[in-house]
């Protein structure tokens, strides 16, 4: 079992957020400070800031490993899950195998298009990326590219130095390799969000995810990268309390997807 954080209301509804790579907990402090209400579950993934002590190895492995969270923390013996990234990711592939878990779920910036060529790319990226990490400058770049604000920069500077290259090395290729096709005709319900400034392969997935769950809505939030919780926090509040509370969702800063 990995180590975890439990606030809020222990009585309430459990919530659970899942990190994408890189990051940490500390990713959802606005988040957790709003659903007061709600027993709120975060926690560092595998081979990141506390639980760096065992690498990252595989979604399938993570997922087991919330599941095993949600039976243990959660009366109902489901969960509402919150994703962003590779955490996404792993909210597809539990919605593909641990439906039973899941009451209802937010997939922010979910990449569902596989791109094996990265494959051959990886080993080349880790030699010439590792020696770099432990130098801030290189941090403050790569942290300008995720988006992350100067006021979470220490938190992700220092947790970036507890990656090993193993785990670096397999969440590239889970990322890059990951592909959610819901043959199991999945119902639950689910909010889908991309921003509006990410690359094109992650629109397209949040269309192809939209599509694929039948349940589902899907919103671009403007002025967003690939950033969301940190980025555009008060709307992500605001969007996520409607939709678990079966509430239409309505701003002008989310674009309806298609």
């Amino acid at each position: 079992m990995i180590q975890y954080n439990v606030a809020g209301n222990v009585k309430g509804d459990v919530v659970v957020f899942i990190n994408g790579a890189g990051v940490g907990p500390w990713m959802w402090n606005n988040q957790v400070k709003h659903f007061t209400s709600k027993k709120c579950i975060t926690f560092d993934l595998p081979g990141h800031g506390l639980n760096s002590d065992i690498d990252f190895t595989t979604i399938e492995d993570c997922a087991i490993l919330i599941k095993k969270i949600i039976l243990k923390e959660s009366k109902s013996k489901k969960a509402i899950l919150i994703g962003h990234s590779i955490g996404a990711q792993i909210i597809m592939f539990m919605l593909e195998h641990y439906e039973d878990v899941i009451d209802k779920a937010i997939i922010i910036s979910g990449l569902n298009k596989p791109m094996p060529f990265v494959n051959a790319m990886v080993k080349p990226m880790i030699a010439c990326t590792m020696p770099l990490v432990k130098l801030k400058i290189f941090a403050k770049v790569q942290s300008k590219q995720l988006s992350i604000p100067d006021s979470m920069f220490d938190d992700y500077y220092k947790d970036s130095l507890k990656i090993s290259k193993e785990t670096f090395s397999h969440i590239l290729y889970e990322n890059s390799n990951y592909s959610f096709q819901n043959k199991s005709r999945v119902k639950v319900d689910t909010l889908i969000l991309v921003g509006e400034n990410e690359k094109k392969i992650m629109k397209e997935s949040a269309n192809k995810n939209k599509a694929l769950l039948e349940n589902s809505i899907g919103y671009i939030v403007k002025n967003a990268s690939h950033g969301i919780p940190y980025e555009q926090s008060d709307l992500l509040n605001y969007a996520v309390d409607c939709f678990i509370n079966s509430k239409e969702i309505v701003d002008k800063n989310l674009i309806v997807l298609k």
